[in-house]
This record gives structure tokens, C-alpha cells and sequence, in this order.
């Protein structure tokens, strides 16, 4: 995502689903303002469009799981369901990553 972070532009995500995916290359992060919380992860390498992401709570259950359509090297995911101290899975293809809020 790039949206003029050196012009003074923010990203501020306050609700909803989110699932930005695009080139690390011109990634920016979401705002510290923001109410609900978020996760930006860099992949190791690029993913081809059609890669899944999917992301499990502590419980093992799927709180999301979405095909993206275009390949991507970078992921900014925000859902309703990420808690303050709370454990998260993300599997982006083959790549996990482990996240706490």
C-alpha cells in the first residue's frame, strides 16, 4: 500500500476487513491511530496470484481465509477478530507466521 506517507498521508483502520497484498517495494504501514489492530508480513518470496491466506486464532479455528487474485510479496491483514493479547497463525501458501496483538 502506498498512500503518501511522506505527504502526511495515514492509514487508519477503524473496523471491516482488510487485505491489502502488492510489493514490499512501495509497502507502507498502518497507522499507530488506528483502532483495530493489524499485521503486515513480507514473504520471503513472491507469491503467484491464486495463493490462499489464511489466518487461525490460538483455538485453531479460521477466523479468514481468502484467494488472492494477483501475486504479492506483501500482506497488510486487518479483520475484526484480532484481540489484544491473543495468538494468530497466518498461512500464506507454504510460509506461516506467528502473530500477537
Amino acid at each position: 500500500m502506498d498512500y503518501g506517507s511522506e505527504n502526511d498521508g495515514q492509514l487508519i483502520i477503524n473496523g471491516g476487513t482488510v487485505i491489502a497484498a502488492g510489493s514490499a517495494s512501495m509497502l507502507e504501514g498502518v497507522s499507530d491511530d488506528s483502532e483495530q489492530h493489524s499485521t503486515t508480513i513480507v514473504l520471503e518470496e513472491q507469491a503467484k496470484a491464486g495463493t490462499s491466506v489464511k489466518v487461525k486464532n490460538a483455538g485453531g479455528i479460521v477466523v479468514l481465509e481468502q484467494e488472492l487474485s494477483a501475486s504479492f510479496d506483501a500482506v497488510t491483514i486487518s479483520i475484526p477478530a484480532f484481540e489484544s493479547g491473543e495468538n494468530y497463525t497466518i498461512i500464506i501458501g507454504e510460509e506461516c507466521h506467528s502473530v500477537t496483538f
